[in-house]
């Protein structure tokens, strides 16, 4: 097996027998240039409301007759360390996150089948958390997302 790497990239895996060979050849300048930016991608809004329609497809597939009725997920809780008056290091569930976008703790997401609404319930300010990690997402700036 040969790698090259230069301005471009190739790779040519060839078989025991040399009856195989593969040349993939990879020019870096022109990937760049058609890709869009990191940033460009990150600056759009999360596509919840999509990603609860194609599950909403997908159950509906399954079971026709589901047309109404809610779909209701948790987000994962807030974790304390054993011995410790720390949080545990946080990660939200996957399911959750596929369909809110939300890396809050302690959320829960609600999906109207019927309405096609979805509503995600962020937990209360407590004043007591602000002191020492600072203001959570406001309203305004949980729709940006």
């Amino acid at each position: 097996m040969s790698h090259k790497f230069s301005d471009r990239f190739s790779w040519y895996p060839i078989d025991r027998g040399d009856s195989l060979e593969i040349n993939i050849t990879f020019d870096r300048k022109s990937a760049i240039e058609m890709s869009p930016s990191v940033e460009s991608i990150l600056a759009g809004k999360y596509p919840a409301k999509k990603h609860c329609e194609r599950v909403l497809e997908y159950i509906q597939a399954k079971h026709s007759s589901v047309n109404e009725g809610l779909l209701y997920l948790e987000g994962q809780k807030t974790r304390m360390n054993e011995d410790n008056d720390q949080e545990a290091p946080f990660r939200q569930r996957r399911y959750f996150y596929y369909l809110t976008g939300c890396e809050l703790p302690d959320c829960y997401v609600t999906y109207d089948i019927k309405t096609h609404k979805s509503t995600l319930y962020i937990p209360p300010v407590n004043e007591d958390d602000v002191v020492w990690s600072g203001l959570p997402l406001s309203v305004e700036e949980a729709l940006k997302k």
